[in-house]
C-alpha cells in the first residue's frame, strides 16, 4: 500500500517488479518499473517508503536478496512467483474491515488503484500541473490524466466559495485563545 500510494504505480506495475529494479540506497531511491505497452519509468521513492521498502526486502527477501526474485511474491509460490491482483485484494479487503472500526470514511471496496487515484489527485492538490502528473503516472496522453482533474476541481469550487465567508480568527488549540494572542500580538 506504501508503495502505491507512494508512486501512483499501477498494481501490474508493482507486483511485476524484482529486487533488481530496487535501487533503495544512495540519495535518490527509486524503482525501475514496466507500465502498458511495455514502457519503463523510474518511479522515484520518497524517503519514508524508501525505508518502509528497504525494511520490507530485508524482512522478506533477507540481505542479499536474489535480483531475479519478485518483490511481492506469492507465499505458496515463492520468490519466483508474483503475488496476484486477487490475493492484493484480498489483503486489502481485509485491512479495509480492520480500518472501518477506527475510520468509517475507508471505504469498504478497496481497490488497488484507488490509492492510483488518491496519489494523482494529491499531486494536483499540491499544485503538480496535469502534465507533470501524466508523466509520474506513466500515461500515454494527457487526455487520461485529465479524469483526475473532476475530483480536484470540486474542492477548488469549495475553496473558492469560502473566500467570501466572513474572516473568524484562528484559535490555537489547546490553549483557549487565539493564535494572535498566544504569540504575544493582542493589543498591537
Amino acid at each position: 500500500m506504501v508503495l502505491l500510494y507512494a508512486t501512483g504505480a499501477r498494481i501490474g506495475e508493482v507486483l511485476g517488479m524484482r529486487c533488481s529494479q530496487l535501487d533503495l540506497g544512495g540519495p535518490s531511491p527509486h524503482a525501475l518499473v514496466t507500465g502498458k505497452g511495455n514502457k519503463q519509468r523510474v518511479l522515484h521513492l520518497p524517503k519514508r517508503a524508501a525505508a518502509h521498502m528497504r525494511a520490507y526486502v530485508l524482512e522478506h527477501h533477507g540481505e542479499r536478496p536474489d535480483p531475479d526474485s519478485y518483490v511481492f511474491f506469492s507465499r505458496n509460490g515463492g520468490p519466483g512467483v508474483p503475488l496476484s491482483q486477487d490475493a492484493v485484494a484480498k489483503m486489502l479487503r481485509k485491512h479495509a474491515a480492520s480500518a472501518r472500526a477506527t475510520c468509517p470514511e475507508v471505504p469498504q471496496r478497496l481497490h488497488a488503484h484507488r490509492f492510483r487515484h488518491a496519489r494523482a489527485s494529491h499531486w494536483l492538490e499540491d499544485g503538480m500541473n496535469v502534465v507533470q502528473v501524466s508523466f509520474l503516472l506513466g500515461h500515454a496522453s494527457v487526455t487520461t490524466t485529465m479524469a483526475y482533474l473532476d475530483v480536484t476541481l470540486d474542492s477548488k469550487a469549495t475553496a473558492m466559495d469560502s473566500v467570501g465567508a466572513p474572516a473568524q480568527e484562528k484559535r490555537w488549540k489547546g490553549k483557549g485563545s487565539t493564535l494572535r494572542e498566544f504569540c504575544g500580538l493582542s493589543g498591537h
